[in-house]
C-alpha cells in the first residue's frame, strides 16, 4: 500500500513542466520523483512588473498525480511555502492541480512530466488567481 501511495505522489509531481533535473542518491539507493513550487498570481489588479508587492505568492495547493492514461496514482499538498517533493517510480505522469471547493478560480493547468531513475525533476505549478 505504501508503494502505491509513493507511486501516486510521484506521478502528480512528474506531470508538472520540467525545468531542471538534479540527481539524488540517498542511503546508497537512487531515488526519483518530482520536486518544485506552486505559486499563484497575479496578485494585484493592473499589475506592474516593477512592483514587488505584486509578485506571485506561494500557494499550498492539492495536486493529483495520474498516469498519462488517466489512472489515478496519488495526491499531495504543497506546504505553506508552496514547496513539494515526492518520490515516484520512473515513468510518464500527468499532474493535475486541483481547484478548491469546486470553484472556477484559482485554477492551475495540468502538465505532463517524465520521471527518470535516480533524478528528481524540478517542476513549477502556476495557478491563475483571476485578478485582472
Amino acid at each position: 500500500m505504501k508503494f502505491f501511495g509513493t507511486l501516486a505522489l510521484a506521478l502528480v509531481l512528474a506531470a508538472c513542466n520540467a525545468t531542471e533535473q538534479s540527481t539524488v542518491q540517498q542511503n546508497g539507493l537512487n531515488k526519483s520523483g518530482i520536486e518544485g513550487k506552486v505559486t499563484i498570481g497575479p496578485t494585484c489588479p493592473v499589475q506592474r512588473l516593477d512592483d514587488p508587492n505584486c509578485d506571485d505568492l506561494a500557494y499550498p495547493a492539492v495536486i493529483h498525480v495520474n498516469t498519462t492514461n488517466g489512472i489515478w496514482v496519488t495526491k499531495f499538498q504543497a506546504d505553506a511555502q508552496g514547496k513539494f517533493k515526492i518520490e515516484l517510480e520512473p515513468g510518464k505522469y500527468n499532474i493535475d492541480p486541483q481547484t478548491p471547493k469546486q470553484d472556477f478560480l484559482p485554477r492551475g493547468s495540468s502538465q505532463d512530466v517524465t520521471v527518470v531513475s535516480g533524478v528528481f525533476t524540478t517542476v513549477n505549478v502556476q495557478y491563475d488567481s483571476g485578478i485582472r
